[in-house]
């Protein structure tokens, strides 16, 4: 079952307490919530624990509110999807990241769909994102939409061993859940 729509917005609110005990019965399946009004995540917090809990950031400003909020709720996991990519975030974003429940503990990172050269994100962007997630020992999942882009630098050994896994696959890690 999929449902697409912003989960978080004013009109889905009378629904909202309804489908998080619907979740709850459900603790086999791992539902993913993503969106783009992240001051309206803390009057449903706590998530239930198969709820993952996603915010979608574009730029740095996004980014930054994303883990400021995501940091105000309980859920045993919080990401941000920075798709698509539109500019460098700020070193300082990283201070959100954590492997812990508090922090961020999965980023996922795509261009826009469809790909458009106006909105393809620059590598060394990517690059920010991932280094500080794997300094923080956060999980990272680059989507299909990216290889193309990566591709010409998958022979350095550096940007192999950051944007590969050890099958040479494009890196798609999921969350830990504890």
């Amino acid at each position: 079952m999929s449902f697409m729509g912003e989960p978080f917005c004013k009109e889905f609110e009378p629904h909202m307490q309804m489908t998080l005990d619907y979740i709850k019965q459900f603790p086999q399946h791992t539902i993913m919530m993503l969106t783009k009004q992240p001051q309206n995540l803390a009057k449903w917090s706590p998530f239930p624990d198969n709820c993952f809990i996603g915010v979608s950031a574009t730029n740095a400003k996004m980014a930054e509110e994303a883990g400021f909020w995501l940091w105000e709720i309980k859920a045993k996991v919080k990401f941000i999807s920075f798709e698509p990519l539109l500019e460098s975030i700020p070193v300082h974003f990283s201070d959100y990241l954590s492997d812990d429940v508090q922090g961020i503990s999965w980023v996922i990172l795509g261009q826009q769909t469809p790909i458009r050269k106006a909105t393809m994100p620059r590598i060394s962007w990517i690059q920010e994102i991932v280094e500080a997630a794997d300094k923080a020992g956060v999980r990272v999942f680059l989507k299909d939409n990216l290889d193309k882009l990566l591709h010409h630098r998958w022979q350095d050994n550096v940007w192999g061993k950051l944007f590969r896994n050890e099958e040479e696959s494009l890196r798609q890690e999921f969350p830990l859940t504890k």
